[in-house]
């Protein structure tokens, strides 16, 4: 199912935070549980992960987002994740 685009980047970010925390409990377990329907997504989910670190370091996206937080700094997308969470807890 699509998400509407003005709560896909939410729906998306909640979607990962589920699997990193499946993985960080279940790790290997997990990875290697996944049905033959699931296992060619895996490697593909982390190379588009990869994709959207790169072209946010590529295409200096950090200009906007320090802009939306100027309070706080961001400097890299692993960051951005963490400040995300900071803005959860608050």
């Amino acid at each position: 199912m699509e998400s509407m685009s003005y709560c896909m980047v939410e729906n998306t970010t909640r979607a990962l935070q589920e699997l990193v925390e499946r993985i960080e409990n279940r790790g290997d377990e997990l990875i290697r549980q996944f049905g033959p329907y699931e296992k060619p997504f895996y490697p593909k989910l982390i190379k588009l992960c990869q994709r959207i670190i790169q072209l946010h370091e590529e295409e200096n996206y950090q200009k906007i987002v320090d802009s939306w937080n100027e309070d706080r700094e961001v400097q890299s997308a692993y960051e951005l994740m963490e400040l995300i969470d900071s803005i959860e807890e608050d």
